[in-house]
């Protein structure tokens, strides 16, 4: 197991901080076609319904952008770690905002999105 990996439970807390506290962060969402996405903004939610909603003002509907990453039914790990410690090609988003790292990987199909922010 990597040193780095953190439990679906404690990603949550970790959502409800960055939620909670307004945190701006910055999204990189990779897809397994290799379309990137990269937004700064904030958390506004996690549901079963919606996954991960990363907008760039809160709530959502006020705003000019957002992205959604479901969560439901996916196979996937989750790591938090320093910027220091991203994959390789992932440098762009430490970068922007922060130098801490909450990264999701998705299995099927290979995808991935990294939130990177300042706690």
């Amino acid at each position: 197991m990597n040193k780095n990996m953190i439990s679906a439970d404690e990603a949550s807390l970790l959502f409800g901080k960055l939620i909670s506290e307004s945190t701006p962060v910055t999204a990189l969402f990779i897809s397994a076609t290799g379309v990137r996405v990269l937004l700064s903004g904030f958390v506004d939610s996690v549901s079963s319904l919606n996954g991960v909603v990363v907008s760039v003002t809160r709530p959502p509907s006020k705003g000019a952008g957002f992205i959604s990453v479901p969560l439901s039914a996916r196979n996937c790990d989750f790591s938090y770690c320093d910027r220091r410690e991203l994959p390789a090609g992932m440098e762009e988003v430490a970068a922007k905002v922060g130098d801490t790292v909450l990264l999701i990987r998705f299995f099927d199909p290979l995808e991935t999105l990294a939130l990177t922010f300042k706690l």
